[in-house]
């Protein structure tokens, strides 16, 4: 990548902060890597990064790195999220402006997974703040914005872009390293498969190994173990679910709904997922709401070539509620829509319509 692509307009006290955040870890030899918004810039997400800098590094180097920072110049220690994340300020006083902080994560926000060494290992140096930091590897960065799919709708499409152009312009995204780190989330990397054909179409062939999809299209369909229901973390709070998000976190078991919505409601939802994070969700609902009395095979008609969007709705469906969502798809739907990932050819390219300022 250019130095420029990295390197994008902003305040110069910004990023003499961020330099000298970098050199401590540098100096040190504490292993990081940078993640978030910088770490998906840097691969070629067409996502502008946002104001703050975040820094992964493994649980067990967090105490170290904090009191090195500590030392280091007169900065001030939050320890926000103490399980998972703290941060660095540029002042004593975060309330002082201009004041800048950098994010140390050494585990993801949902608790699923924590930093990892390969995480470091696999990284790529890059110009940034006048440095030459070390990028995490692009997978992690995917993985941790596959991980976010039902909080912000531009995450999923920053772990596409991730993967496809790292694949591109790295030569390096591997499949098999996302997958075995989701576990039994393995339904989300099979997600952001079915989106990366849907979104880059023709483009995404090379990027996306024949062997992977096999994997995939066998753990779907031959063994299709239900996950742990993740309602309980994958949760908003938005469309109906105000006042109920305490409920909804805390549920050890699907929280059903009635609904009587149409297989059309559903294709609405599926076709705003791109500009409503939530909308898959509700989706999801409506189906658990309806049982095996929701008419999959009218969802799939009416979808058409876009049947990649119902293949990831029941993918999410299974996640946000384990056995019971796995139980209400017909076993000959599941065959057919995996079948349809595995042996056909990605042909539109829907980025440029779905997501037309990002592609």
């Amino acid at each position: 990548m250019s130095p420029e692509r990295t390197n994008p307009k902003e305040l110069p006290e910004r990023f003499t902060f961020y330099r000298d955040v970098i050199n401590v870890f540098e100096k040190n030899n504490i292993g990081y890597g940078i993640i978030g918004g910088f770490g998906q810039y840097f691969y070629g997400s067409g996502r502008e990064p946002t104001y703050d800098l975040d820094i992964a590094i493994e649980p067990n180097h967090v105490d170290n790195a904090l009191n090195k920072l500590t030392k280091a110049h007169n900065w001030k220690i939050e320890y926000k999220h103490p399980d998972w994340l703290n941060q660095v300020w540029s002042s004593k006083n975060p309330s002082d402006y201009p004041a800048y902080s950098v994010d140390i994560i050494h585990r993801h926000s949902t608790g699923l997974i924590e930093v990892k060494p390969w995480w470091i290992k696999r990284g790529t140096h890059g110009q940034l703040a006048e440095s030459n930091p070390n990028f995490a590897a692009p997978e992690a960065i995917a993985l941790s914005k596959v991980l976010l799919w039902s909080r912000r709708s531009h995450d999923i499409v920053d772990a596409v872009q991730v993967a496809y152009r790292s694949a591109k312009a790295f030569r390096s995204f591997d499949w098999n390293l996302l997958l075995d780190e989701l576990h039994s989330d393995w339904r989300l990397g099979y997600s952001l498969a079915a989106l990366t054909e849907m979104l880059y179409g023709k483009e995404s062939i090379n990027t996306l190994p024949k062997s992977i999809k096999d994997r995939l299209h066998s753990s779907f369909t031959e063994n299709p173990i239900p996950g742990p229901v993740r309602g309980h973390i994958f949760a908003y709070d938005t469309h109906g679910e105000a006042g109920k998000i305490e409920t909804w976190k805390n549920a050890t078991n699907p929280i059903m709904v009635s609904s009587e919505s149409s297989t059309q409601s559903v294709l609405n939802d599926l076709y705003v997922w791109h500009e409503n994070h939530a909308a898959m969700i509700d989706a999801s609902r409506k189906i658990v709401g309806q049982g095996r009395n929701f008419d999959w095979d009218k969802l799939i008609v009416d979808v058409g070539d876009n049947w990649r969007l119902a293949l990831c709705l029941m993918l999410y469906t299974e996640v946000l509620y384990g056995e019971t969502g796995s139980n209400i798809i017909p076993q000959k739907v599941r065959k057919d829509l995996s079948g349809r990932f595995l042996n056909s050819s990605p042909d539109k390219e829907l980025g440029t319509k779905l997501f037309p300022y990002r592609f």
